[in-house]
């Protein structure tokens, strides 16, 4: 009767140990699994990340006929290292851009067309000058720095809205078309979202 009992008590033992063991790898597989879907949604936490925030690495650039006109500069004849420091390159990139689109007219639009060109690119045109001074007089393709609003259409971030909603208007993304198809915009990386302190500018 003992032995009798011993055997059962061993093959309930057996039974025990193979559901224990089997509960085991099934809670390793859950392990195993749960890992792995994690996993999934990390890569696409990090996908949805990259994708969002690619475009902050570039930066649109523009193409523009710039006359370094001395009349438009404020400069008059054998102006010192201070005068030309100190001229008037925004003046100079408005009247390039009214030559580039001579069908623009209305205040309007005008005031939309300057807005192509970031506010920085007068103090790149500053730099030009000084370093170069035999610019003053001649006419250069220089290319400025889209304005933000611009360089998110050209980076095809524009939302499908009505004009009156948007910042950048449908006259505007005219402009832009015409310049992209005459080879006038450029994409490059943005070194300054690393290289530059804070700015004042929003964009």
């Amino acid at each position: 009767m003992s032995e009798r009992s011993s055997v059962q008590t061993t093959a309930a033992i057996r039974a025990s140990l193979t559901k224990r063991y089997a509960r085991e790898r099934r809670f390793q597989w859950y392990g195993r699994i749960a890992v792995f879907i994690g996993f999934i949604f990390l890569f696409v936490l990090l996908v949805d990340i990259v994708s969002k925030g690619t475009p902050a690495f570039t930066q649109n650039y523009i193409n523009v006929d710039i006359h370094f006109d001395p009349e438009q500069l404020g400069l008059g004849e054998d102006p010192t290292p201070d005068d030309i420091y100190g001229a008037d390159y925004a003046a100079v990139i408005k009247s390039s851009l009214r030559a580039m689109f001579p069908d623009v007219s209305s205040r309007a639009d005008k005031n939309l067309l300057y807005r192509l060109i970031s506010v920085s690119a007068e103090y790149s045109l500053r730099d030009m000058v000084v370093e170069n001074p035999k610019l003053i007089g001649t006419t250069a393709h220089v290319w400025l720095r889209a304005h933000a609003e611009a360089g998110s259409y050209l980076k095809g971030q524009l939302s499908d809205t009505a004009d009156a909603n948007r910042k950048v208007k449908d006259i505007q993304i005219a402009w832009l078309d015409k310049l992209r198809a005459e080879g006038r915009t450029e994409s490059r990386f943005n070194s300054t979202f690393f290289l530059a302190g804070d700015s004042r500018e929003p964009e």
